[in-house]
């Protein structure tokens, strides 16, 4: 019979020490010299120590439920041999003096191996068998899930790492395609450019070169949208494939676990209940004994086959992924040597088209040099030509209505004469002061006053001749002026550099011009000549006369408020207002464009000395330039300059704050 204290607990386990503090009593040396009652009981005990075994391989994880029944057989069978043993007893009346005496001898021996398994028991297996088997038991358990836990750990790192890397992969796939549509759209842009620069001839081998090319790129891009649908389904097969597994390792896991908690449970309610059986045995069988190694060697085997069985299914489910990884693998390689070899294809198509078009850009670039000079010839040529028909035109215009220009002398007499009375009539003395400029601030600008405020005045004057005569040509007819304003800009359109931030001239040039000094000529006769009222030309003298009005009054508003207005003055207003206004008209009927200056003009600083820096500024317009642009026969709109002895004159007065 094998030591169950050396099978269970082990090298260093305390049972064994105890096995050898009861081997003087339940050694084979002493079993000679005991009765056959005192035998049955040294089994009885012997079956205790199995059953206490039991517990402990119970705990151990072996088959609860086996063990169980294995016990309550084992009991049964006790008890039906203690029953024949208490039956085959001889009645102590029956017996003679020699048989009680060894009877007597037994009885002792049992009462005192009795109460020696009794001490046993109670001082060496109850207090530590509880702690010790459950210590080693949820050691075991706990050994077992850690290693449990690290083996899913490490499947489910491995797991990852891999489906990281392919997932990386795809994206990379995707990227080149992406870049290589991307690349491919540029191309495709400029290819289209260039090709609509090129003639009829180039343009229709073009287009041929060109729905080849659109052939191939919906191929490529039929092939890159089939690989893409390829890879994605791909990626939700291995997904699906990756959430199965999961699934059903947690199933399994889950199962595990419950089936655990159950046994747990079981155990717990059995070890129980054996504990309080225990205590009532007493007797045991050596062939119990035999049959509990032969159900734990059983239940080893059972537990060794179903761990073989969990190993191989483990390796089969990592080979079948590694095969599915590989596969992977060896179609994303696939698709990296397909979608390069459609690179080189395309780069090759590329270069091609690039040869050809760099040759048919050289022999454009030949033809049209050809053709830009023999173009610019005839250019020149037939500039030529028109500039002597303009010129002859031009000649026979000015011979046909026999105009006669003004000369620069009359042109200086005439702005002269506006100038001086516009000077006169800003010598008016200022008697009150209910303008803007006030009389500190006219202490801050001038020492002196007086210069100081018809310099004002003048400005004012001029600005105001600007803004309702000079601006434009035909400013002076007001609404009907406004009309013919849009009407020359939209025939011969707007030049910025002609912006006098009122309106904007057009560009000069003969028929502009002429156009205007046409339209200016029929105001001149509507002035002159009375019209009658269905006349469109009346609308001209109307607007001339509200012209005139509107400066006077505003020239009126302006004297008011500095000095009283006699009628000297209001006189002179009206006079000043309609030299303006006539002058400007005979200056609209001339060939060349004549232009009154406020801006650009000579500038004459003055300095208020006084405390402070002078970092404020003011300027006035004292008197406007007259420039001319073009010749007096219409000609020459390249050049601008100034009348002779029309220079005009800012005053610019720095001054401090302080």
């Amino acid at each position: 019979m094998p030591d169950l204290n050396k099978f269970h607990w082990g090298r260093n386990h305390p049972k064994k020490k105890a096995a050898k503090v009861t081997e003087p009593i339940s050694g084979d040396r002493h079993r000679s010299h005991r009765s056959p009652e005192a035998e049955e009981l040294s089994s009885i005990a012997a079956s205790i120590r199995c059953v206490i075994d039991l517990e402990c391989l119970s705990e151990q994880g072996s088959s609860v439920s086996d063990q169980v029944s294995h016990l309550v057989n084992a009991h049964l069978v006790l008890k039906q041999e203690v029953g024949d043993l208490k039956k085959e007893r001889v009645k102590p009346g029956t017996m003679n003096q020699e048989a009680q005496k060894p009877k007597a001898e037994w009885r002792d021996q049992a009462a005192q191996y009795s109460t020696h398994i009794r001490e046993e028991h109670d001082l060496q297996v109850q207090p530590r068998r509880e702690p010790e088997m459950q210590t080693c038991c949820a050691n075991q358990i706990i050994d077992l899930k850690k290693r449990y836990e690290k083996e899913e750990q490490r499947v489910s790192e491995e797991h990852e790492v891999k489906v990281q890397g392919l997932q990386r992969e795809i994206e990379s796939l995707e990227m080149r395609a992406e870049e290589q549509r991307k690349a491919f759209i540029f191309e495709k842009i400029e290819l289209e450019k260039i090709h609509k620069t090129k003639q009829d001839e180039l343009r229709r081998e073009e287009q041929r070169v060109g729905n080849e090319h659109k052939v191939k790129v919906q191929g490529l891009q039929r092939k890159i949208q089939s690989l893409e649908m390829c890879a994605e389904e791909q990626e939700k097969a291995f997904i699906f494939e990756k959430m199965k597994l999961e699934k059903i390792h947690r199933t399994k896991q889950d199962e595990q676990r419950r089936e655990e908690q159950r046994v747990g449970n079981e155990h717990k309610v059995k070890v129980q209940s054996l504990q309080r059986k225990i205590q009532s045995l007493e007797m045991c069988a050596e062939e119990q004994e035999k049959a509990f190694i032969f159900e734990k060697m059983k239940l080893e085997k059972i537990h060794r086959t179903k761990q073989d069985e969990q190993r191989r299914e483990e390796r089969r489910v990592s080979k079948e992924h590694e095969v599915k990884v590989q596969s992977l693998q060896g179609k994303i390689q696939s698709l990296e040597m397909y979608a390069e070899e459609q690179e080189k294809a395309f780069i090759f198509e590329k270069m091609k088209l690039e040869e050809i078009y760099k040759t048919k850009q050289n022999e454009l670039r030949e033809q049209s040099k050809a053709l830009e000079s023999r173009l610019k010839q005839a250019h020149d040529q037939e500039q030529e030509r028109l500039q002597k028909c303009i010129q002859s035109r031009n000649k026979a215009l000015i011979a046909r209505d026999n105009f006669s220009p003004i000369t620069d002398g009359e042109l200086k007499s005439m702005f002269s004469d506006l100038v001086g009375e516009v000077d006169a009539l800003a010598r008016l003395k200022w008697t009150l002061n209910e303008s803007p400029w006030t009389n500190n601030l006219q202490g801050q600008l001038s020492d002196n006053p007086k210069r100081l405020q018809k310099q004002i005045l003048q400005d004012t004057i001029w600005n105001a001749l600007f803004e309702n005569v000079f601006c434009s040509p035909f400013r002076v007819f007001r609404n009907e002026g406004t009309v013919l304003e849009f009407q020359w800009n939209k025939a011969f359109g707007a030049d910025p550099k002609t912006d006098n931030d009122l309106y904007t001239w057009p560009q000069p040039s003969f028929d502009a011009e002429r156009w205007r000094y046409e339209t200016m000529s029929q105001g001149q006769e509507a002035l002159r000549n009375l019209t009658s009222e269905y006349d469109p030309r009346t609308k001209l003298r109307e607007g001339f006369q509200s012209s005139m009005m509107i400066i006077r009054e505003r020239l009126g508003e302006a004297f008011m408020m500095v000095s009283k207005i006699d009628e000297k003055t209001e006189q002179d207003i009206k006079k000043i207002a309609e030299k303006a206004a006539n002058m400007w008209v005979v200056f609209g009927t001339q060939r060349c464009r004549l232009l009154v200056a406020m801006k650009d003009l000579k500038t004459i600083e003055e300095v208020k000395e006084g405390p402070g820096k002078q970092d404020k500024s003011v300027e006035l317009i004292t008197r406007p330039g007259l420039r001319r642009i073009g010749d007096a026969e219409g000609k020459s709109w390249d050049k601008e300059q100034t009348v002779a002895g029309c220079e005009g004159e800012i005053r610019k007065i720095l001054y401090s704050c302080q």
